[in-house]
């Protein structure tokens, strides 16, 4: 059954006429005012979307044993139910902006759940210590949980987590220690919390490409530091990160980090790749790079005997924003850049570099992007060394999944390596 009015037609409903619908399998509800009581709700539901819910909590015979999905964004829930209900089959969970909501509920018998997403639920105190234990779970999204103040000690069973969003989480102070055992853990937005260290278990997370800690508000710890060094060390698997960070101890910043990131992947010969990079927040090319203009194009020219055995590449920046941002509609969990390169050598050369990145949660901001490209993407090209001295690369960015936005580099730069 779907009940699915404009906001300017709203009907009303008995809430008892739904005790008659034993076989009801979809039910889909949007400005619809219910009068009575609601006492029942069929078992028999595979897919449940109730936009502004009216109860307080949803009926206690209610026990779907083949419910997928349940979506009730903008409910008066204060609670889902009392104790442990079966939920096998349900895989996505959705009640964002339940003002009302306190707490969650046990999701022990929930064990195929994939996606949890509470944005917004501002009076939500405590996520259930049960949510640590879905090994399902990709998808934890508190964002703007303005009062919650615990959350799981442990997550150690949260082995297919991707994204934890705890955005505007204005009260919570702690993270699990074991948060380093949520090792597919590739999205992690911190900003806005009263975070005051991170575990050292964070470390492990070798495969995030998306870190956050701005505006955190709580007293910054030394093991910040720390803690991001370890994160940029060149063990990690990817050629990538996306940095997105408050200022830390001993005023060691984004940029700073950057080039930290490029360094140490320099130093790691054994390992190094022919190109790698890393985006981050930021409007200014750093002020080593000697060979910079506005636009989207520079031209470097130096005297011929300054490309040696001691080259060790290319550095490569620009800074792009977008434009038309409140207009744009996000495809989740799917949004990243692709930046294109191309580099002219005295007109008569051409290579063409693509990078790919994942997006930056502060889109509003300029971005700031470093790459590397190393001597070997030139090998088995005759170029003669006498027309390395005039070098143009010129840039181009494409969003992914941000329909609705244009993106424009206001700046570049380019910069020669040597041993």
């Amino acid at each position: 059954m779907i009940l699915d009015q404009p906001e300017v037609e709203i009907i009303n409903l008995n809430g008892k006429s739904l005790s008659k619908m034993n076989n009801l399998r979809l039910l889909k509800i949007s400005n619809v005012h219910i009068s009575g009581d609601l006492e029942y709700l069929s078992n028999e539901l595979r897919f449940l979307k109730w936009h502004k819910y009216p109860s307080n909590s949803l009926p206690s015979s209610f026990h779907p044993q083949n419910l997928c999905k349940l979506n009730m964004c903008y409910s008066h829930v204060q609670h889902l139910w009392n104790g442990i209900k079966a939920f096998e089959k349900l895989k996505s969970m959705k009640l964002s902006h339940s003002y009302n909501l306190i707490r969650t509920p046990d999701f022990t018998q929930i064990p195929n759940l994939e996606r949890l997403d509470l944005e917004g639920c501002i009076s939500l105190l405590e996520v259930h210590e049960s949510v640590g234990l879905l090994t399902k779970l990709v998808l934890l999204n508190l964002k703007d949980c303005k009062n919650l103040v615990r959350f799981p000690s442990s997550v150690c069973g949260l082995k297919s987590l991707k994204n934890l969003n705890l955005y505007g989480c204005l009260k919570l102070e702690k993270l699990p220690q074991n948060l380093g055992e949520v090792e597919c853990l590739e999205e992690l937005d911190l900003s806005g919390t009263a975070i005051r260290e991170l575990p050292p278990s964070i470390t492990l997370l070798t495969h995030l490409e998306k870190l956050s800690l701005r505006g955190c508000n709580g007293q910054q710890n030394r093991t910040w530091t720390s803690s991001i060094w370890s994160l940029l060390l060149p063990k990690r698997y990817q050629d990538s990160i996306c940095l997105s960070l408050a200022n830390l101890i001993g005023g060691v910043t984004d940029i700073t980090l950057a080039v930290m990131f490029l360094k140490l992947r320099l130093l790691e010969r054994s390992s190094q790749s022919a190109q790698f990079h890393i985006c981050l927040s930021g409007g200014e090319i750093p002020e080593w790079f000697s060979n910079r203009s506005n636009g989207a194009s520079v031209r470097i020219q130096l005297p011929p005997h300054r490309f040696n055995d001691n080259f060790m590449g290319l550095i490569v920046c620009l800074v792009f924003s977008l434009s038309d941002f409140s207009n744009q509609t996000c495809e989740e969990s799917r949004q990243f850049w692709e930046i294109r390169c191309l580099l002219e050598i005295k007109y008569i050369v051409s290579f063409s570099f693509t990078f790919l990145t994942p997006s930056s949660s502060t889109v509003e901001s300029d971005h700031l992007w470093l790459g590397y490209i190393s001597p070997t993407e030139f090998e088995g090209i005759s170029i003669r060394k006498s027309w390395l001295h005039d070098i143009k690369a010129s840039f181009k960015v494409y969003g992914h999944g941000m329909h609705g936005c244009s993106v424009s580099v206001k700046r570049c730069g380019i910069h020669l390596l040597y041993k």
